[in-house]
């Protein structure tokens, strides 16, 4: 049994025949990996339930404070990094398919929405994005796509 989002998609990228979920090359690989870690460990754990209820029983509203704070901190680093990663001339961080990275932070542009984060300065994030959104498989991942979505 595997647990954790990034031990799935890795696993899941060595297991199954398809698009590669990470770049080929080492270093491109390592950096892609890098990008996941932002979200996954430096922005995702500071806007998770539990964590904003507690804060919230501390202090009405604090949970989202703290959720926009961590948000805003990963974006910035997570937009700076891409802006240093991107090969030229192509629509995805490492070239002309997404690979984890985008997997990983398109959904968090829309979580950082969510919490009333402005997102509009991160425009290399904002531009692989865009191009994500126009592909089906990120259109039917979106939040409002799933059955279970409320408003």
């Amino acid at each position: 049994i595997l647990t954790q989002s990034v031990a799935i998609c890795e696993w899941l990228d060595e297991s199954i025949t398809g698009p590669n979920l990470l770049p080929t090359a080492p270093l491109e690989r390592a950096w892609a990996r890098e990008l996941v870690e932002i979200v996954n460990s430096g922005i995702q754990p500071h806007q998770n339930l539990s964590i904003s209820q507690r804060l919230d029983a501390v202090q009405q509203g604090l949970g989202r404070e703290h959720a926009q704070h961590f948000n805003v901190l990963g974006l910035e680093a997570l937009d700076r990094r891409v802006r240093s990663m991107q090969k030229p001339n192509t629509k995805f961080i490492f070239g002309s398919q997404p690979t984890l990275a985008e997997a990983f932070f398109v959904p968090q542009l829309e979580s950082a929405r969510r919490f009333g984060v402005d997102v509009s300065p991160y425009k290399a994030l904002l531009a692989v994005e865009a191009e994500c959104l126009a592909l089906e498989a990120f259109q039917k991942s979106q939040p409002s796509a799933q059955p279970d979505f409320s408003a």
